[in-house]
């Protein structure tokens, strides 16, 4: 997704969505109508095998409304989308029917397997720079442990040591720089530092135990990260922005709270995330320059977990359950929620990660 307390939290609340329910229904809602720019949005479909009654995850990478299925056979997993002149690239990870994953991208539908299965690993992230592809994610090393990890071109480079947990959750480039954003987790004492490594070498915010970074940005010579803050007052976790290294607590809950996806345009920072969880319902949210702003519909149980922005258009994607209780993908334009899909003939949809070109491009 990012603790123990919920390390990784997207992948982990979607998998476990994909275990709480198998059901097939018709809904009476729309699905997306159409719209000035191109809105590319990754996640997937819980589908039940009719022969073995088994779930099956599939990667669809959706254009304004239209799925494209990533995989057809086996199971797959989208975390991530970017875009770079005319290619579309999604981020995941494959299943292998055994216990490890093989991390994954896909570049306008086509696979590129970044790992041989023989250790599970995922890309959490993905951006790109010219002809460089970056992916970054974890893969488990020799002690059973994540480490957080950053491929280039398909060249792996471990950003730590297996001694502690470790992963690697949003990346950025600017100029010569390449920014990962993630977390280091000592498991006896069940803390999380947020770390931002620069061009592979590691900066800790060592001052906010029990935190981690989700996502990051950069806008001129700003670093932005967010993610989830801790004050150590005992008021619990903190939706969180850090700018140049200095917090900004934007909502407070003690029962779980986080920043998923970080904009900047301008002057304004834009955030998407959540409140709520650990037992408690989600509740999809999204921020400017630390304000919550209002979303419409399906927020109650949902889950905000990409932004972008296009102009003065700000597109949140996530996705929430229906009045019938079919997990539906969606993601919401100036906060007026645009169903992805209408749930037939599904067990449920989740959107990720979103992006938008101002002109349509063939895909």
């Amino acid at each position: 997704m990012k603790r123990g307390i919920a390390i990784f939290l997207l992948p982990a609340l979607f998998w476990l969505a994909a275990c709480k329910k198998m059901v097939t229904t018709q809904s009476s809602l729309s699905p997306a109508v159409a719209d000035s720019a191109a809105v590319y949005v990754a996640g997937g479909l819980f589908e039940t095998n009719p022969a073995t009654g088994q779930q099956v995850v599939r990667a669809i990478c959706w254009k304004n409304g239209a799925p494209t299925m990533l995989t057809s056979t086996g199971s797959s997993f989208a975390t991530c989308i970017a875009l770079s002149g005319s290619d579309v690239y999604v981020g995941g990870m494959l299943a292998t029917g055994n216990s490890s994953d093989i991390a994954a991208y896909w570049k306008n539908g086509n696979v590129v397997q970044l790992t041989d299965g023989s250790a599970n690993a995922r890309v959490n992230a993905i951006a790109v720079d010219g002809t460089d592809v970056y992916a970054v994610g974890s893969i488990t090393g020799a002690n059973g442990l994540p480490v957080a990890t950053c491929w280039k071109n398909g060249m792996q480079t471990t950003l730590a040591s297996d001694t502690f947990y470790s992963g690697a959750n949003g990346i950025a480039i600017s100029g010569n720089d390449v920014y990962v954003a993630g977390q280091l987790m000592d498991l006896r004492s069940d803390a999380s530092t947020v770390i931002v490594w620069k061009n592979g070498v590691a900066q800790a915010y060592t001052f906010y135990p029990f935190s981690y970074a989700t996502c990051v940005a950069v806008a001129d010579s700003d670093l932005f990260l967010g993610g989830t803050g801790n004050l150590g007052d005992g008021s619990g976790n903190t939706v969180t922005c850090w700018k140049n290294y200095a917090p900004e607590y934007w909502a407070t809950s003690s029962n779980g709270v986080q920043v998923n996806a970080l904009a900047v345009s301008g002057s304004d920072v834009y955030a998407a995330g959540n409140t709520g969880g650990f037992g408690n319902n989600l509740m999809a949210h999204y921020w400017k320059n630390g304000q919550q702003m209002p979303l419409s519909g399906f927020v109650d149980n949902g889950y905000a977990s990409g932004i972008a922005i296009n102009g003065q258009d700000v597109y949140i994607a996530g996705g929430t359950d229906n009045s019938t209780g079919n997990d539906l993908a969606l993601y919401w334009k100036n906060g007026v929620p645009v169903v992805l899909s209408n749930g037939t003939d599904s067990s449920g949809l989740y959107a990720n990660a979103i992006a938008i070109e101002a002109a349509p491009r063939a895909y």
